[in-house]
């Protein structure tokens, strides 16, 4: 093995072993047992939470294929592990997307994409996931000020979310 390949796989095992050490922390912590416990209390709800969250990344991952065209274009697969790495590195490090999209980016460059190209596809997926987000946004609050009729606090703090968030939108 090269010291270039030992460095490579070193890079790749270090977040693996943190992972794990902060997995067995938690399970040392709450206890196995703690934590079988939540999960069976949770019953069911947990079902839909995974489920959206799975379709979330999924279709970012989709977004993220569409964003590579040409000679280098990814598959589902390649774009979805992409997209799992990415967030794992941004739950890791608690540093949100100012790491997590350059990872992405320096992955894309790993599949033979310009690292410039890795980052306008990364940039673009990110924006576009963030402007259906505050779109999503605008139409439930929208919603719930139409239907459910707040009044109070509750009434400004939507009033004051769909302005943001439409502001926020027509910028883009």
């Amino acid at each position: 093995m090269t010291r270039k390949t030992a460095l490579a796989t070193a890079v790749r095992i270090a977040p693996l072993g943190f992972g794990l050490a902060l997995l067995t922390y938690v399970a040392t912590r709450l206890g196995v047992h703690g934590i079988l416990r939540m999960l069976v209390d949770m019953r069911w709800s947990l079902v839909p939470v995974l489920l959206l969250y799975t379709g979330h990344e999924m279709s970012r991952a989709t977004a993220l294929m569409w964003c590579v065209r040409g000679p280098n274009a990814l598959s589902f697969v390649e774009a979805f592990l992409i997209r799992l790495s990415g967030e794992a590195v941004e739950c890791l490090t608690f540093t949100g997307p100012m790491l997590s999209e350059p990872t992405k980016a320096w992955l894309l460059q790993r599949t033979g994409l310009e690292l410039s190209e890795g980052f306008a596809a990364t940039l673009t997926e990110y924006l576009a996931s963030m402007v259906a987000g505050a779109v999503t946004a605008v139409a439930g609050v929208s919603y719930v000020l139409l239907v459910l009729r707040p009044v109070g606090p509750v009434r400004v703090a939507a009033i004051v979310i769909i302005s943001t968030y439409t502001i926020e939108t027509a910028a883009w």
